[in-house]
């Protein structure tokens, strides 16, 4: 299971971290902002999404940079990449412990199926 999660995991983290990295230019700068009269009816009105309203928009982006963008995130992301150990040896010890006979009788029983009527 860690193989896959370790082949897994970056790529999730770059996908997910794009997700706030445009909204981070265009955050309000604290909670203030949005009970300032003069500003606060733009920021409901551009910070909000389908689903959220604009306050809960911008806590979930805050919440993602957090875990992503900070330090905190950068460390747990290289605590994810190197807990297991370098990833060379992580797969050779998955190849070198794959049942192949097991995945070859599965092939084999697949192709052998009586084939599929309408």
């Amino acid at each position: 299971m860690s193989a896959k999660r370790r082949a897994y995991f970056p790529p999730l983290v770059i996908f997910v971290a794009w997700l706030p990295i445009s909204l981070r230019s265009s955050l309000p700068s604290s909670v203030a902002d949005f009970e300032n009269p003069e500003i606060a009816p733009f920021i409901e009105r551009y910070m909000r999404s389908g689903s959220l309203d604009a306050r809960s928009r911008t806590a979930l982006v805050r919440l993602l940079w957090d875990f992503l963008g900070t330090e905190f995130g950068s460390r747990h992301q290289q605590y994810e990449k190197f807990y297991g150990g370098s990833s060379f040896l992580v797969k050779q010890n998955v190849y070198r412990n794959y049942d192949f006979k097991r995945a070859t009788a599965l092939v084999d029983a697949a192709l052998k199926l009586p084939p599929v009527t309408p």
